[in-house]
């Protein structure tokens, strides 16, 4: 029996997503609403939220096998990088906010681990 290569096992690997179009616009809209209630400063928490919700919707199939990714985000964590990418975006007047994006798909995956799944989800 010979062995695989790499690519060989990675293609036996399919990944899903398991959100459909209302989710999303649900996920916005509630968004939406916690900005306008928090005077703007909601819309720092909405790109982890939306890391979070596209990680955890996230699903590794493998013959009968299958991961789920689990976000662990904490709102003190998230609290941290907010306040330190606030002070940057003001002192750099916005420059550093397409780093900030970077940082919270960063963040969100450091506080990702995956989970056996007994079946298909």
């Amino acid at each position: 029996m010979s062995k695989k290569s790499p690519l060989e096992t990675i293609a036996e690997y399919r990944v899903s997503v398991k959100f459909t179009m209302w989710d999303v616009l649900l996920h916005l809209l509630k968004w939406t609403i916690i900005t306008i209630l928090t005077l703007g400063f909601g819309i720092f928490f909405w790109p982890y939220s939306s890391a979070k919700f596209i990680i955890e919707s996230t699903v590794i199939h493998h013959s009968r096998h299958s991961l789920k990714f689990i976000c662990h985000l904490s709102l003190w964590n998230q609290l941290g990088h907010i306040l330190i990418w606030m002070l940057l975006s003001i002192i750099t007047c916005g420059i550093a906010l397409p780093f900030y994006l970077y940082s919270v798909v960063r963040t969100s995956l450091h506080s990702t681990r995956a989970v056996a799944v007994e079946e298909y989800i």
